[in-house]
């Protein structure tokens, strides 16, 4: 802690903290910003995977300004000695995604594309938001996550989400 600080939180409104899960739905939204990061344990994917960690700000509507995260994997052609066989399925979603936020296709699939994470930020698109219910040992515990399972290009029609 700060040496010196000292807070007076008394009388502080926590219903202004509330991050309950978003209603499952197809948002307008923008990609705020993109890091680059690598798996410590992600299910198959052997540590040391990256990954582009997508964090999206919805626009409009009275969920303004709120936040929800997708993981796009880079995944390895192989893992233990063995083909991924979900190798391809996993770079088709991170091409879709570039294609979704104004990338041209041919460009990203050139064999040398080299992401550029500022020019990502800003660019709109169409976010599709499930949720999902936290568990502890199997068992729900009544409190809901968020998950962005499709991004789409702006202008994109809403589709209908569901509870997952």
């Amino acid at each position: 802690m700060e040496e010196g600080l000292v807070l007076n939180l008394a009388g502080a409104d926590t219903s202004a903290t509330d991050f309950d899960a978003l209603p499952p739905a197809t948002y307008d939204a923008t990609v705020y910003e993109v890091t680059l990061k690598e798996t410590e344990n992600e299910g198959k994917l052997p540590a040391g995977t990256p990954y582009f960690n997508v964090q999206f700000r919805i626009e409009g509507e009275k969920y303004e300004n709120r936040r929800v995260f997708r993981k796009f994997f880079v995944t390895p052609k192989e893992i233990n000695g063995e083909p991924y066989k979900a190798y391809d399925k996993m770079n088709g979603m991170l091409v879709n995604f570039f294609k979704a936020i104004g990338y041209d296709e041919a460009e990203v699939m050139g064999g040398s594309f080299s992401p550029d994470f500022e020019d990502m930020c800003g660019r709109e698109c169409r976010i599709t938001v499930t949720r999902r219910e936290r568990k502890i040992d199997g068992v729900g515990t009544g409190i809901f996550d968020n998950d962005v399972s499709s991004v789409k290009p702006a202008g994109t029609p809403a589709t209908t989400a569901t509870l997952l």
